[in-house]
């Protein structure tokens, strides 16, 4: 038994251990030196822990309240409520770390989170010996023997979103590559239209540390839900088949049609030739770079149900929006964005100005039609503006998903050109407040 394996400690990880946290549970404890050194930060915590192997099991247990000796993939539960749960470069080596998660949910606390540090396949030491066409395990470190899953920050997102959790990146230790070895990846991430500056950061990220909160709505029954026609416009069969279509709700049966159309001029064209084929009442129109986490057309489902009932008229529906009031535009919504959890912290249903284009709803009757000169861009707020003229609301919902958008923040020109369209269009209702930024 490698002493060193079983006695490193984390500092980033253990920087994001909440000082709030009375009662912890650290699952892959090694020695127990790390949750030794978070009860010398806080000495009233209660520190519960399970290691696998005995001998470091043994030692863990003279620092720590609490060892447990086991597998967490087969042990029965801890009981007690725990304000945080600890995976400390441990679910890289489970054989399912989605069953693992939802386990330790029952766990937690109401408000609790889990911590994750995990390995990042994307680091260009890795990509490096891809490249080079020798992939070798090691004694330690990202190609640790003993690793069984691989993670990127994207399906890690996904993992903690199935798994009933709200993700959000912590920290992340960071390993730049060499400027020449990473320029010559620009010409490829351009071809695949994947933003440099954010590859750059992800591809110079060894670990990423990683805070999931606890999702009350995952323990929400799967069948309340309505069935939905889901059109999503394709022009990207990686791009489709690594997000929206691999989505949970979409696998085995389910009540949703899915409508995939090719060769649209314009989010107009799509909308309309995708409510023409919807077989069901609600229409959802969505980016192909979405992922809908596991149980989301239940919750999505409820969500669209409370908000008829308590904002009159709400005719057309969405997960993230805007809305300008004294002048001023906020945002609103629960969304993971890329790589940033954006959360308004609303008492939701919200009403809005506009939706954000990412994900759009609405029922069959409602739809009013939809602007060819905008193109893909800001079809959202125009939408919104239709529904508004009829008399008709716009609202978000809490309905977290995934926009998994390998662009950047840099907004194309094609954007810009449609201001002054809808400027024109709708002078009535300036100022405009949309998701990324005010038309006046």
């Amino acid at each position: 038994m490698s002493v060193s394996y079983y006695a490193g400690i984390n500092n980033h990880l253990l920087n994001q251990v909440p000082a709030e946290a009375r009662k912890i549970f650290e699952i892959g404890c090694g020695y127990g030196n790390f949750g030794e050194l978070v009860k010398r930060r806080h000495p009233d915590i209660k520190y519960y822990a399970m290691e696998l192997v005995p001998e470091a099991a043994k030692v863990a247990a003279t620092k720590l309240d609490h060892v447990f000796c086991g597998n967490i993939e087969t042990a029965c539960l801890v009981e007690g409520q725990f304000d945080c749960i600890i995976f400390g470069d441990v679910l890289e080596h489970l054989y399912d770390p989605l069953d693992v998660l939802r386990k330790v949910r029952s766990m937690l606390k109401p408000d609790g989170c889990v911590l994750c540090s995990v390995p990042n396949v994307q680091h260009h030491s890795i990509l490096e010996r891809l490249l080079a066409g020798d992939f070798q395990y090691q004694d330690m470190g990202l190609l640790d023997r003993t690793h069984i899953r691989f993670f990127t920050y994207a399906s890690f997102i996904k993992l903690l979103l199935d798994a009933g959790y709200a993700p959000h990146i912590a920290d992340v230790i960071a390993i730049q590559p060499q400027p020449e070895f990473f320029e010559t990846f620009i010409n490829g991430l351009n071809f695949i239209k994947q933003d440099v500056a954010s590859a750059y950061y992800h591809m110079s990220a060894f670990q990423y540390i990683f805070k999931g909160t606890v999702q009350l709505d995952y323990d929400i029954d799967a069948e309340a839900r309505f069935p939905i026609s889901f059109v999503v416009p394709v022009n990207n069969r990686r791009i489709l088949g690594d997000n929206f279509q691999v989505s949970p709700i979409f696998q085995g049966q389910h009540p949703h049609q899915l409508i995939l159309l090719e060769n649209q001029s314009s989010a107009a064209q799509a909308l309309e030739n995708g409510t023409r084929m919807a077989q069901h009442d609600f229409v959802v129109y969505a980016h192909q770079d979405v992922y809908l986490p596991h149980k989301w057309d239940a919750i999505f489902s409820r969500e669209v149900i409370k908000a008829l009932t308590c904002i009159k008229n709400a005719a057309l529906f969405g997960v993230f929006g805007a809305r300008s009031c004294d002048g001023e535009s906020t945002r609103h919504g629960v969304v993971m964005d890329r790589r940033w959890y954006l959360n308004s912290l609303d008492d939701f249903p919200v009403k809005v100005d506009s939706v954000d284009e990412l994900l759009i709803g609405f029922q069959k009757k409602d739809y009013l039609g939809a602007d060819h000169a905008l193109g893909y861009h800001l079809y959202g707020t125009d939408l919104a503006c239709c529904f508004r003229d009829s008399g008709k609301a716009s609202v978000v919902v809490d309905a977290l998903c995934f926009h998994n958008s390998g662009l950047g923040g840099t907004l194309p020109p094609e954007y810009y050109a449609g201001i002054p369209h809808l400027r024109e269009k709708w002078q009535k209702y300036l100022p405009l407040a949309t998701s990324c930024g005010t038309i006046t």
